[in-house]
This record gives structure tokens, sequence and C-alpha cells, in this order.
């Protein structure tokens, strides 16, 4: 059996990630969810605008990004239990998508 995901690990990165990006926005479309019984799969993409410290300087990025989480219905709330995230592209701003 699954059990609820410890946040610990995504609390700790995220602390982290705030000297090295200043601003992000994950805008996520076209989710699919599938359940079955008290377990459900779901895929979402995103884009997300960016600002990224380089050098100690502000520099827009573009990500694309595909997200894959796995959830468990527990007391009758939904819990993740494994989040994925897959980067497709970073595209600095200024030079398009290359």
């Amino acid at each position: 059996m699954a059990t609820p995901l410890d946040v610990t690990p995504s609390c700790s990165f995220f602390r982290s990630m705030q000297s090295a990006i200043s601003f992000s926005v994950h805008s996520v479309c076209n989710s699919i969810i599938d359940i079955e019984g008290d377990t459900a799969r779901g895929v979402w993409r995103s884009v997300i605008p960016a600002t990224f410290i380089i050098d100690g300087c502000a520099v827009p990025h573009w990500l694309f990004n595909n997200y894959e989480d796995s959830l468990r219905r527990m007391d009758g709330h939904w819990l993740f239990t494994h989040m994925r995230s897959i980067i497709l592209r970073v595209a600095e701003h200024m030079h398009g998508w290359k």
C-alpha cells in the first residue's frame, strides 16, 4: 500500500532554489487523471516562465515541463504518493527556443 509522500525533501529543494530562481509560475494544462478505486495517476503539461539568477543577473527563461503524479485516497482525501517532474526544454527568453 502506498503511503503519503514525505514533503521534507521537496521543501528542502524549493528552499535551496530561492537563490537560483527569483520568479516562476507553473501554469499547468492538458490534465489527464485516471482513477482506479482509491488510486489515481495524473499527467499535466506545464509552461513555466522563470527568472534565473546567473552571475548575479536576472535572466528570463521559459521551461516546458511534464508532471507525472501518483495519488492515493486516504480518509476521503487525495494525497500524493509520487511526484515526477520531467523538464522537456529550457530556453532563454531573449534567444528563443533553440
